[in-house]
């Protein structure tokens, strides 16, 4: 699958929040910020958040309205999946998708002027040891947060400031990761890991 040049498009970075209810994930939170507005200070960054019941809803009309990519942490694995079921039930077409069957991933995910892009295909990894890894400043790191705290749309009121600081800064982290790891590959290599879709096809690339 063909990306788009990192140099013609707007970049973001994104997480969602869930808990279970009635057997199924729902999202009470989700944030997004745009990469270039992380530097040259991250703590300058607003981004948007988006909380409640209408959160997803809220998300998925945001993003749709943009020309970007968004980049997400386990996004093929999760993130993915609440856009997917948003599109269908507002019967919206899907421009490119690919998923693997054995792994339960969505590598590819594309839809009008919107491409998902999932770091963790690249780094294997979790988001807190990529921190590290990165030499991310310390500040900058993943934080931690008790999930358990919020099981209902009512804690998940009742803990709003909490969560917001914590996904905020997950965002952040995110998007701090991407920058470092695209420059380093680019100086290495040449080329920009957004063209491809994971580790393997980006090898792929680099060695055709």
């Amino acid at each position: 699958k063909e990306l788009a040049e990192p140099s013609k498009q707007k970049i973001y970075s994104a997480d969602f929040e869930t808990f279970m209810e009635d057997g199924e994930m729902v999202v009470y939170a989700a944030c997004i910020i745009r990469i270039d507005t992380l530097q040259p200070d991250p703590s300058k960054s607003k981004g948007k958040i988006f909380y409640g019941k209408n959160s997803i809803d809220e998300f998925c009309k945001f993003i749709y309205k943009l020309r970007a990519t968004i980049i997400f942490y386990n996004g093929s694995r999760f993130d993915y999946y609440f856009i997917l079921r948003w599109m269908l039930i507002n019967h919206l077409p899907v421009k490119e998708f690919s998923k693997d069957v054995k792994g339960n991933k969505i590598t590819c995910f594309k839809f009008k002027n919107i491409q998902l892009w999932d770091l963790c295909l690249f780094t294997n990894s979790s988001l807190a040891s990529l921190c590290r890894s990165l030499k991310i400043d310390d500040k900058y790191w993943k934080s931690s947060f008790d999930h358990r705290k919020v099981f209902s749309w009512e804690s998940a009121e009742e803990h709003k400031k909490e969560v917001s600081a914590y996904i905020k800064l997950d965002v952040v982290s995110l998007g701090l990761c991407y920058i470092k790891f695209s420059d380093s590959m680019f100086k290495l290599y040449n080329m920009h890991p957004l063209t491809s879709l994971t580790l393997s096809s980006f090898a792929y690339d680099v060695w055709r």
